[in-house]
């Protein structure tokens, strides 16, 4: 677990329903910095609150509103929209590019189904 005194300086929501957090942190002992650069690009629980936080607060096992788990589809649409980002040419939106792609696939599946 890594704390520190920082501020939330942004936030801004992407396509896909995720939220970008910019985080400002105070000036880090070398160490302090060390250990937050293992954490970059790690999935793990950002927990913020005004003050520090003490052992007694942080919840044991995050509650299923705290865990901000995607469902499957939401998965899938998070997926198809950094493949959207990487591999087309955007010369149409991504609700069109998802929309035909689901078409696509079910209409795949109704073959199957003949």
């Amino acid at each position: 677990m890594f704390q520190v005194s920082s501020t939330i300086q942004s936030l801004r929501t992407l396509a896909d329903g995720t939220i970008r957090l910019t985080v400002d942190c105070q000036e880090l002992k070398p160490e302090e910095s060390s250990e937050l650069m293992k954490l970059v690009r790690k999935i793990g629980w950002f927990l913020f609150k005004e003050n520090s936080i003490t052992e007694q607060e942080i919840p044991n096992e995050p509650s299923a509103e705290f865990k901000g788990e995607k469902s499957p589809s939401q998965r899938l649409r998070s997926l198809l929209y950094v493949y959207w980002e990487k591999n087309t040419s955007k010369k149409q939106t991504f609700d069109d590019f998802y929309k035909a792609w689901v078409e696509k696939k079910a209409n795949e599946i109704k073959e199957l189904l003949d």
